[in-house]
């Protein structure tokens, strides 16, 4: 075996060491492997031969950009020839070199027949010098090289940023995202307009079918009660359409649809405004693609349209790329899944990829679909390849032909043809370039000899000194062109800084165009949160309170209403959102899946990887709970016994008993209810106090001044004795419709035991362990009569 040089491209320059010591790791690769992160070890295996450093920065920079082309450059070449042992002429050479790259290993060959090879022996080698070039190169200070590995990484970098070939089709990749990502936002948007609006005026879907007229209605009608004939000029304006402005009108008068309040209507107008605005920048953005293609793309714009085009040559990563690709490629291009599942299964392969977008695919015949497809791709790959924007016309024109021939028979002209007439209009196009570059320098010359005339003569008419000399500008006029000169050298950012491409005012417009609309959707998204927050504090506080207001709405939100969510057990409420991947465990009879959305609560994320089916499944109890009560007080509460139960499970902490917590609770709750009655009860003690004074002043002003014939005044006492009766039966009308109410007396001694009772120590469920539902202060001593009787069954701590 000859001896082994390896190549080790730096930062700081070339190395070229060679591997002595191979026999005492062996020659296999896990051998070098093990030897590389030991110093002693590894140094007895490659030594030193030659280190050639770089010049400069640049220097630096040029060898790193060959290199990682796969180019030998000159300073190489010197460096390998001296180093390398010499060969020669006509035999073959004693010893191989080691490189990191294949391509710069066959060009090396190529240019000085030194043979190179490139395998993981090698590139463990490789490996092992780069971890240790710094102790293996005298000379180097601590520090030298990450200095100069950190100045070369940036100088590459920038250099590829601001020299990038395809930096012009990148606008165009960018475009075509974004416009596809708007169809289907400005889709979605309008679609939950509809479903949002259509509570409240739900015989507007009918009549209003496009998604932004719909937009545009619902932002101008509002309140449905409020539309009248005075708007009818605004409908009309919007529809276009007088029948159609008198035929909405006239449903909302007989509509069937509830009432929102005025925070909700604010809210669908807002969102609405908002599908509007996203609706007209995609239409702006399609023009600005439309711009672009015509300057990048024009021939395949031509040819397959402006979004078919962008799309295929987003799909390929540039221009250049789908240049290179051949019209079987361009074929199938975005169809890849399919292609590789049928080479897989030996099945039909796809004939068509993006491709299929184009209108002459949808025009041609179901049998003729395929052929067309791969006409239309080999006429998109000519089209990637010219810069002249006659061949897309003509292009075209033979794929309608070509079109015409599948469908009706009717032959085509032949292709010599066409490029001959489409080669002779581009020749005569660049005659009358070249006729108009001629004739302009000769006008511009005579343009600059009338004003040097002029300026000479206005100046030797001004510029007069005292000896009766005119002064001379030349030494100032060489001044300024030294000064243009330096200017012109001068770059326009500091370049050593800059590491980014130019872009077009069309292009800055755009993207700040974007990053406005961006803002704007930022801000309408913390005013929706805000407006959710304010209604599931109304709605489900507890439930808010306990796993957050998002989550809690997604839950309401899957289960179709608060009123599913509650009777959903706590099994089903855990795994609420994973449908799909329950069904799927049990077919395959494979593990069921722990939790579903309430996944995205922050007290399953705080858990540890093995007690999150724990937290889950004592969190879906605690939020069941949550949406059967209506106290605000019991949210927080289950949230306490929720962060006690993680402290448990993490550290160990003994939590309270469920018992305990519900007991605080309903002490809190009897708390509030009896400050309530108590605010209720003052408030007629007042309220009588003012009646009673109005009604004094009342008599007197009625004894003065509505005296009968009989001189006596009108009494008001029968009024007020019927006034004390309708209160003290609204007081014994119970809050609740209860069939077997005993009446006003037993109501009374009710409310006086309730008083007595003292709370027991039982836990908050029913005979069947399902969660009991507080309704109010009256239900509190059958509900704790209940809790009593439990607390002597066989498991009162079933939700701890």
């Amino acid at each position: 075996m000859g001896r082994l040089y390896i190549l080790h491209e730096s930062a700081s320059g070339y190395g070229l060491f060679i591997a002595s010591g191979i026999d005492e790791i062996g020659q296999n690769t896990e051998a070098v492997r093990n030897s590389v992160t030991d110093l002693n070890r590894f140094g007895k295996v490659v030594e030193l031969v030659a280190f050639s450093p770089f010049e400069s920065a640049l220097d630096a920079l040029n060898q790193c950009n060959a290199v990682s082309e796969g180019q030998m450059t000159d300073e190489l070449r010197n460096f390998l020839e001296i180093s390398l042992p010499k060969v020669k002429e006509g035999k073959k050479p004693k010893f191989k070199l080691g490189v990191s790259d294949p391509k710069i290993g066959s060009h090396i060959f190529e240019e000085t027949k030194i043979p190179c090879e490139s395998n993981e022996f090698d590139l463990e080698l490789i490996r092992g010098i780069r971890l240790h070039f710094d102790k293996l190169i005298e000379g180097l200070k601590p520090g030298d090289l990450e200095k100069a590995q950190l100045g070369l990484g940036h100088s590459y970098s920038r250099a590829k940023v601001k020299f990038n070939v395809n930096r012009v089709d990148n606008m165009v990749i960018q475009a075509i995202f974004l416009l596809d990502t708007l169809d289907k936002d400005v889709n979605s948007f309008s679609m939950r307009v509809r479903e949002w609006y259509s509570w409240h005026f739900p015989e507007l879907v009918k009549i209003v079918n496009d998604n932004y007229l719909y937009a545009k209605i619902a932002q101008y009608i509002g309140d449905k009660a409020e539309l009248s004939e005075d708007k009818l000029e605004g409908l009309i304006d919007i529809l276009g359409d007088e029948d159609k402005a008198k035929e909405v009108i006239e449903a909302s008068k007989a509509s069937m649809g509830q009432g929102l309040s005025p925070l909700d209507l604010i809210n669908v107008r807002m969102f609405a405004q908002k599908v509007m605005d996203l609706a007209e920048y995609r239409k702006k953005l399609y023009d600005y693609l439309v711009a672009k293609m015509s300057d990048i793309a024009p021939n395949l714009a031509a040819l397959i349209g402006e979004v078919v085009g962008a799309r295929l040559i987003s799909h390929a990563g540039s221009l250049t790329n789908l240049a290179k690709c051949p019209s079987s490629t361009l074929q199938i291009l975005g169809a890849e899944k399919a292609l590789f599942r049928a080479l897989k299964t030996k099945g039909n392969t796809p004939k068509y990829g993006l491709i299929f977008h184009s209108s002459f695919i949808g025009r041609a015949s179901a049998k003729n679909k395929g052929r067309m497809a791969r006409y239309l791709a080999n006429k998109c790959s000519i089209a990637t390849q010219s810069s002249s924007t006659t061949f897309g016309d003509k292009l075209r024109e033979q794929v309608e032909e070509r079109l015409d021939f599948y469908d009706k028979g009717v032959a085509p002209r032949k292709n010599i043809d066409v490029m001959k007439s489409a080669m002779e209009i581009v020749a005569n196009e660049d005659t009358e370039m070249d006729v108009d570059k001629s004739a302009e320098p000769e006008s511009k010359k005579s343009k600059k000899k009338k004003s040097k005339s002029k300026s000479t003569e206005h100046d030797a008419s001004e510029n007069v000194v005292a000896d009766g000399d005119a002064e001379e500008p030349k030494p100032e006029k060489k001044k300024k062109k030294k000064r243009s000169i330096e200017e012109e050298a001068q770059p326009i950012d500091n370049v050593a800084d800059d590491a980014g491409q130019g872009l077009s005012p069309l292009d800055l417009i755009n993207v700040r165009m974007f990053a406005q609309k961006v803002m704007d959707l930022a801000e309408y998204r913390k005013k929706l949160y805000d407006y959710l927050v304010a209604k599931m504090s109304d709605i489900a506080p507890n439930l808010a309170a306990l796993i957050g207001e998002v989550v809690g709405a997604r839950l309401i939100s899957h289960a179709g209403s608060l009123t599913n969510l509650a009777k959903c057990p706590s099994s089903t409420l855990q795994i609420l959102g994973a449908e799909k991947a329950l069904f799927r465990a049990l077919k395959t009879k494979g593990n069921t899946p722990k939790y579903g959305l309430i996944f995205h609560s922050s007290f399953i994320g705080r858990a540890s990887a093995k007690n999150k089916g724990r937290m889950a499944r004592y969190l879906a109890n605690k939020c069941s709970i949550a949406t059967q009560s209506s106290s605000t007080t019991f949210g927080d509460k289950l949230r306490e016994q929720v962060e006690e139960r993680l402290d448990f499970y993490d550290k160990g902490v003994a939590p309270r008993k469920n018992i305990d917590v519900m007991k605080a609770a309903m002490e809190i709750v009897a708390n509030e209810d009896t400050e309530m009655d108590v605010d209720k009860s003052a408030e007629p003690e007042s309220k009588k106090s003012k009646k009673k004074k109005s009604k004094s002043k009342s008599t007197e002003h009625d004894a003065s001044e509505n005296v009968v014939a009989d001189g006596d005044a009108e009494e008001p006492k029968p009024e007020k004795k019927k006034k004390k009766k309708r209160s003290i039966e609204e007081e014994a009308q119970p809050i609740d419709n209860v069939a077997d109410d005993a009446g006003e007396d037993e109501g009374t001694e009710k409310k006086k035991k309730t008083k007595d009772v003292e709370m027991e120590d039982v836990p908050a469920v029913s005979e069947d362990h399902s969660p009991i539902k507080i309704t109010s202060s009256v239900r509190y001593s059958s509900y704790l009569g209940q809790l009593k009787h439990l607390s002597k069954g066989p498991n009162p701590h079933i939700y701890e």
